[in-house]
């Protein structure tokens, strides 16, 4: 472990990123691929595919937040996945109840190789807009090496 003249435990290079969503709305049943990088350690989140590709083998966690639009009244159950490489690996839904913005939230822990990649695939958004993605301030992905 290394430790900084303050009294920090610093872990140079370790794989961590924080994206949201500026380009445009996104319509139900495909990749939601963040554009726009707050933060991208190592350069392993590709803003062209929307894949965090893993450095090194170890325990990553992430995290996405992600919000429908308010296009549409009617009741329905809407839902995103994460996916690790080609299978989807948990699914995210919430209850969407009228015409209004319906965030979907989830977390997990994976265990991932070196070159496996994470990904988010939105599903039924519950509106005939699809999903928020203009403002990036409405949604977010993350992701970084816990070891």
């Amino acid at each position: 472990v290394k430790v900084n003249k303050n009294g920090q435990v610093v872990m140079p290079e370790q794989p961590a990123f924080n994206v949201a969503k500026n380009n445009g709305y996104v319509q139900d049943n495909n990749w939601w691929i963040p554009d726009y990088v707050v933060r991208n350690v190592g350069s392993h989140y590709s803003t062209s595919t929307g894949r965090f590709t893993a450095p090194v083998a170890g325990t990553y966690f992430f995290s996405a937040s992600i919000m429908t639009h308010d296009s549409s009244n009617s009741a329905s159950q809407v839902e995103w996945k994460f996916y690790k490489n080609t299978s989807a690996v948990k699914t995210f839904i919430q209850h969407k109840t009228g015409d209004y913005h319906t965030r979907v939230d989830g977390s997990m822990v994976l265990e991932l190789d070196v070159n496996d990649y994470v990904r988010i695939y939105v599903g039924n958004s519950g509106t005939s807009s699809g999903w928020a993605g203009s403002q990036q301030e409405q949604n977010n992905f993350c992701g970084f090496l816990i070891g």
